[in-house]
């Protein structure tokens, strides 16, 4: 519990203990703040008609208790929900595969901080009238209130004037309290989130052969490749906020999904709404995966690419195309010559990538053809190309690297806490590190991630994304490229924040990562075969 819980907590609590009084005992409170006017003057004739009085005064007294005790204790509820302590929505299920929920940039109390300045006032001022009325009425009972009120006044001011801003956010509820809304315009929260993301963003463009693309790129198998996909209205309206926020390299395949409703079939339909998107976004599109496996031989590739420009329905134009594993029974150079030949130089493509390669394969299809890059995984948690020399030989040879699953599959994101909370029927049921026994121990690099992100004022996601890109051109590597996946417009968004990190930041990251060994390996069953071709 951070130091804004405690105080809405203890605000409630304080409230609801004299709420209870006032509706309970209203009488016994009544003559204890006022005994004076429950004795009855020397002078009064005790006729019938005065103890009518007494009596409908003594209704209205124990009315009106009752009412403020049900006033304070409404207040009490009210300020435990709208700061945050008990979140007032939540997350919408299954998001965890697009790698991207934060409390930052998903705020569930948009009144926290309006109402912690409120409760501030009214325990200051209620502190101020109880310690003036103690010394005009000589009653010690009412410091009880000065002190009550004074102590939780302070606190409040100590929030509002000296917490930091990642401790307004609530670890355990994802509560943004920098936030305020009506009638507070927001607008000084506004203008500090403007300045953080100055400050967090990084206006750097690099190039893939010849054409300008933002800094991090944009998967789109989550939108399609999972047991009920999004609407088409939700996955555009996450396709247009990568564009805006400069992620114009996106990634698909032809089996992601079903051969109705895939990759292509859902870029088809968004650039014949949004026909002027298309020469925006830099399109990568992964094939040659049959019924059993990897099929790279001529008539595979063949069928493989004419199918994908078939369903894309001329909407615009695939700029890369790989084969999505490498298959054993088929040369490299073989494979590479029919691309080459009959799709770049026809111009039915621009370029050839690789996919999950290992450095071997990468020299030998270079040698052959230009390559435009290599997608491989890379995260926090898969460390591999640093290890088998496919960063080093893609850095030699000048080859950007398309990094897939930089958030770790979701893992990074923070938004999954047991293996229960990966919706049934997702792919990521089968990997080895989401199963039980791997699960608990692998949490402990999130949790590692998330302390690292609340100091830099940043989302766990984005740390874990700027961590990958901050690689690019450091020692021997090439440039590097992440694709986070985004299934709402939001989270398409705050993947596109990309946060800088200090050499200090870096160093702390590498220190974690060096004393730890994720358990499991990136792919189980048949698919592991598949690993680094």
């Amino acid at each position: 519990m951070d130091v804004f819980d405690a105080f809405t907590w203890a605000t409630g609590g304080w409230l609801a203990l004299q709420a209870v009084p006032l509706m309970a005992f209203p009488t016994v409170i009544i003559a204890m703040l006022s005994p004076e006017i429950r004795e009855p003057s020397r002078t009064s004739v005790q006729s019938s008609g005065s103890k009518g009085h007494t009596n409908v005064r003594q209704a209205l007294e124990e009315y009106f208790s009752r009412c403020l005790g049900l006033n304070l204790l409404t207040i009490a509820i009210l300020v435990i929900v709208l700061t945050g302590a008990i979140p007032l929505t939540s997350s919408v299920p299954g998001e965890a595969s697009a790698g991207v929920t934060s409390a930052a940039e998903d705020p569930k109390t948009p009144y926290a901080s309006a109402v912690t300045t409120i409760a501030t006032v009214y325990h200051a001022a209620s502190a101020v009238f109880c310690y003036v009325s103690h010394h005009t009425t000589g009653r010690w009972g009412l410091m009880m209130g000065t002190f009550g009120s004074g102590v939780l006044g302070a606190v409040g001011l100590w929030c509002l004037l000296f917490a930091s801003s990642t401790r307004r956010i609530s670890k355990r509820t994802g509560a943004d309290k920098r936030t305020s809304g009506f009638p507070f315009q927001n607008s000084a929260s506004a203008s500090a989130q403007k300045k953080a993301q100055k400050r967090l963003t990084v206006a750097a463009m690099t190039t893939l052969f010849g054409k300008e693309i933002g800094p991090i790129g944009y998967g789109l198998m989550g939108l399609t490749w999972r047991p009920q996909p999004p609407s088409d209205e939700r996955c555009f309206a996450a396709m247009k906020a990568a564009l805006a926020a400069g992620c114009n390299f996106w990634n698909g395949g032809e089996f992601y999904g079903t051969p109705e409703h895939n990759s292509l079939t859902l870029l088809a339909r968004y650039f014949a709404k949004y026909p002027e998107d298309a020469d925006k976004v830099i399109l990568s599109i992964k094939g040659g995966y049959g019924p059993s496996g990897p099929d790279s031989s001529p008539e595979g590739v063949r069928r493989s690419l004419d199918n994908c420009i078939k369903l894309i329905d001329g909407k615009k134009k695939i700029d890369i195309f790989e084969c999505s594993r490498v298959d054993k029974k088929t040369p490299i150079e073989t494979t590479m010559k029919v691309l080459e030949e009959e799709y770049v130089k026809t111009g039915k493509i621009d370029g050839i990538s690789l996919s999950e390669v290992g450095a071997a394969t990468i020299r030998r299809a270079a040698a052959v053809t230009k390559i435009v890059a290599v997608e491989v995984e890379l995260s926090l948690f898969s460390t591999d190309i640093f290890k088998n020399g496919v960063a080093e030989t893609c850095g030699e040879l000048n080859i950007p690297i398309v990094a897939y699953s930089p958030i770790g599959r979701g893992f990074l994101s923070g938004q999954l806490k047991s293996p229960d909370d990966i919706p049934d029927g997702e792919i990521r049921k089968l990997f080895p590190r989401f199963q039980p026994d791997a699960f608990e121990h692998n949490l402990e690099l999130v949790r590692n991630v998330e302390k690292i992100a609340a100091k830099k004022g940043c989302t766990p996601a984005q740390l874990a994304l700027g961590w990958v890109h901050q690689l690019s051109k450091k020692g021997k590597n090439p440039e590097i490229i992440p694709i986070p996946g985004a299934s709402t417009a939001d989270h398409a968004t705050e993947n596109g924040v990309l946060v800088s990190l200090t050499e200090e930041e870096l160093a702390g990251i590498d220190a974690i990562l060096s004393k730890f060994e994720p358990v499991g390996a990136r792919y189980g069953g048949p698919a592991a075969a598949f690993m680094e071709g």
